[in-house]
């Protein structure tokens, strides 16, 4: 069920959703799959912090594709490597609009600090490092990038438009970072397509974020996936008995760049805050606030976005 206010002038948009549903689970690879539906290797995992993937990831990483993927973990599960050939997708909620292609992925992580303690989580701490690529060649394809301003409920507001191209390289460089109940993560994105004509486009992208468990909680890692793993409260919510659950303060900047050469699919800047309230592992209840701006793309100008989700997981 949702909601959605727009108040246009140049872009002048308020945004309020409300948003109750259902957030199905992700997959962990590692083992060949084939001919399953996934999603690319590109974003550390469906636990994120916000409502949304920033607008970056939305637009430059490959969304819900069918393909093959394997991967594992290695040097005692210090490090793990995914790699996978996709096709065209089924669904773009995110992830790149391009069309008549394949895709070939891999991404490499790694834990050159890991001290990781289930047992006194308020002391845990590691430093995740990662790497990706992502190849999209085709003898005859469209290339596009698009995104909405972190709210599914928006419309795209940044977008290339379709290039006509044969290839391009989107590559990726991820830091996260966990000292008890802190954490901070951050994503670089750059893409280089190649279009038919061999002129060379360039759009990039980045975001960083921090966070803080103000019930004492710390972000898990799934070392198997390499990637954060799912929100454990200390106490579950329980009314009369005194259980809460688990409370995350987070902020998060990101910067999305989609004009090179003739092509102006514009600026966006956002600025994300948030609230989060796990009551239970699979349960969680979602406030976020974001102020950003569009430009060098018509219309330009200032946007705000309130939105909530409750949201229950299996």
């Amino acid at each position: 069920m949702s909601a959605v206010r727009h108040c246009a002038k140049g872009l002048k948009v308020v945004l309020l959703a409300l948003i109750f549903g259902l957030a199905g689970s992700g997959a962990s690879f590692c083992a060949i799959n084939p001919g399953v539906i996934t999603d690319a290797p590109f974003v550390t995992g469906r636990d994120v912090t916000f409502m949304e993937l920033a607008a970056p990831v939305q637009a430059l990483t490959p969304g819900v594709d069918a393909g093959v993927q394997t991967g594992r973990p290695f040097l005692q599960e210090r490090m793990t490597w995914t790699a996978g050939v996709f096709s065209q997708g089924v669904g773009r909620d995110y992830g790149d609009a391009s069309e008549n292609y394949a895709r070939v992925i891999a991404r490499l992580t790694g834990l050159p600090l890991d001290k990781s303690d289930p047992n006194r989580p308020e002391a845990s701490g590691l430093l995740h490092l990662g790497l990706s690529a992502n190849v999209l060649y085709s003898a005859n394809s469209s290339v596009r990038y698009q995104t909405r301003p972190e709210s599914r409920q928006a419309p795209y507001i940044v977008d290339t438009g379709g290039i006509r191209a044969n290839g391009a390289l989107v590559a990726g460089a991820e830091v996260g970072w966990v000292d008890g109940p802190c954490s901070a993560q951050a994503e670089y994105l750059h893409s280089s397509v190649r279009k038919d004509s061999g002129q060379m486009l360039n759009f990039d992208g980045f975001y960083t974020s921090l966070s803080w468990f103000v019930t004492g909680e710390s972000r898990p890692y799934d070392h198997q996936a390499g990637c954060f793993a799912r929100v454990i409260p200390k106490r579950n919510f329980d009314w009369g008995r005194g259980g809460w659950g688990a409370w995350e303060l987070a902020t998060r900047y990101s910067y999305l760049n989609l004009g090179s050469e003739d092509i102006h699919g514009g600026r966006l800047s956002m600025l994300m805050a948030g609230v989060n309230w796990y009551l239970h592992p699979h349960i969680k209840w979602r406030f976020d606030y974001g102020y950003g701006h569009v430009a060098d793309r018509q219309p330009a100008g200032n946007l705000n976005i309130l939105q909530t989700r409750f949201e229950v997981d299996f």
